[in-house]
């Protein structure tokens, strides 16, 4: 009768290691990535500082220093002339541990992830003799300073 019994806490010992260790080798299985992105648009936008100079910089002064712009408007008898850069990046983690059941087959899979646009941003006003009237400049913003400019006006 003692054998019996020395044997069966052998075997639930043995069992519970085992079951441990199956634990254990199936958790190391799993599978864990990291991601990382990103994009950049436009080229690099300098602080203007004192470069400009209001009613005294033409249009073609500003052309000829920094090139073409990324976008052109016109309102109420100004031109403005915007160049823009914008960042992007991105992170990602995910983790993928296999919980592998004969009838489903199915996984757990744990993942978070965030992004951020930045955007550097400087917009030059004209009057419509082509003098320089205005001058702002934005450095990594949170939203495009076109997008915040027209939502102001539409409000």
């Amino acid at each position: 009768m003692q054998t019996r019994l020395v044997m069966g806490c052998r075997f639930k010992h043995r069992f519970a290691m085992l079951a441990l260790l199956g634990g254990i080798l199936l958790s190391f299985s799993g599978c864990l990535s990291y991601q990382y992105e990103r994009r950049v648009e436009g080229v690099e936008i300098k602080d203007p500082a004192d470069a400009y100079s209001l009613g005294k910089t033409t249009i073609g002064n500003v052309l000829c220093s920094l090139g073409a712009p990324d976008e052109v408007h016109s309102l109420d008898n100004t031109d403005l002339l915007v160049y823009q850069r914008s960042l992007f990046q991105e992170n990602g983690l995910s983790l993928g541990i296999p919980v592998f059941d004969m009838a489903t087959g199915w996984s757990v899979k744990i993942s978070a992830a965030g992004a951020v646009t930045r955007y550097d941003t400087l917009i030059f006003w004209f009057n419509s003799q082509g003098t320089l009237q205005d001058i702002v400049f934005e450095k990594a913003s949170g939203r495009s300073y076109l997008k915040t400019l027209f939502s102001k006006q539409n409000d």
